[in-house]
């Protein structure tokens, strides 16, 4: 944080106070020059903050963050992106802030474009939905345990209609996702990570 700070504050110290200072003494008080060389070396300073964070201070803790990370390295607005994953700027932004979760078919896409693996764009959750066995983990859980589906309403906390839902392969919610994994930690009964793909 203390680096992020000094950084910001070299670039702005420089651009926005010194350079000025230098064109006053240099040049005398001249409001229009002076307003016109200010306005371009705000530019230049604004562009080089962006520059110094683009790489190494955007965070990737979220899908949203690695599909953003991957656009700003490959110079791409959110509208190019969207135009080359034949899909709309709102849902760039969506994804990106974490308000929609991309199909893995986007995902392809996208990956195809930034020359990565998808599995790059992807978290945990993620991994285990798109995973080719997906709903043979929720038959297999079943069945490993012998549990009737009272037991895992009781067990689980999950009603029957839901259960039954994704063994048939629909994909489950992140936030039942999450239910899920800290239920079955807790009960120290099964892993997930056999279902996760690397």
């Amino acid at each position: 944080m203390y680096i992020i700070q000094y950084v910001f504050y070299r670039i702005f110290y420089a651009d926005y106070i010194l350079f000025p200072a230098i064109y006053i003494i240099n040049h005398g008080i001249n409001r229009s020059g002076f307003s016109a060389a200010s306005r371009q070396w705000n530019k230049i300073a604004t562009f080089k903050a962006i520059t110094i964070l683009k790489d190494s201070q955007i965070t990737t803790n979220t899908v949203g963050d690695k599909i953003k990370k991957y656009r700003l390295i490959s110079n791409l607005s959110q509208r190019k992106l969207a135009k080359l994953t034949k899909t709309s700027k709102t849902r760039i932004y969506s994804f990106e802030y974490n308000k929609l979760c991309p199909k893995l078919e986007l995902l392809n896409k996208m990956a195809e474009i930034f020359k990565i693996d998808a599995k790059q764009f992807m978290d945990d959750y993620l991994l285990f939905i798109y995973n080719p066995n997906y709903k043979n983990f929720f038959i297999e859980l079943k069945a490993k345990n012998d549990w009737t589906y009272r037991d895992i309403k009781n067990i689980l906390g999950f009603s029957l209609s839901n259960y039954l839902t994704w063994q048939k392969g629909i994909k489950i919610s992140k936030i039942n996702y999450i239910k899920l994994r800290n239920a079955l930690f807790k009960l120290k009964i099964y892993d997930m990570k056999k279902y996760i793909i690397y």
